[in-house]
């Protein structure tokens, strides 16, 4: 395998990685919200955090 190919692995796991954990913060701040801990004003911050 070519040293290019290598990294551009490289970067699409990180990317992946990346996008789990966001993915994982996401689920989290629902279930915290369906646990009604988050406000109206936590639930419009967070709208907005994540886009």
């Amino acid at each position: 395998m070519n040293k290019s190919k290598m990294v551009r692995l490289e970067r699409l796991s990180q990317k992946c990685e990346h996008n789990l954990t966001h993915l994982k913060d996401l689920i989290r701040w629902c279930k915290d919200y369906k646990a009604g801990k988050v406000g109206t004003v936590g639930a419009i911050m967070g709208v907005f955090t994540l886009k």
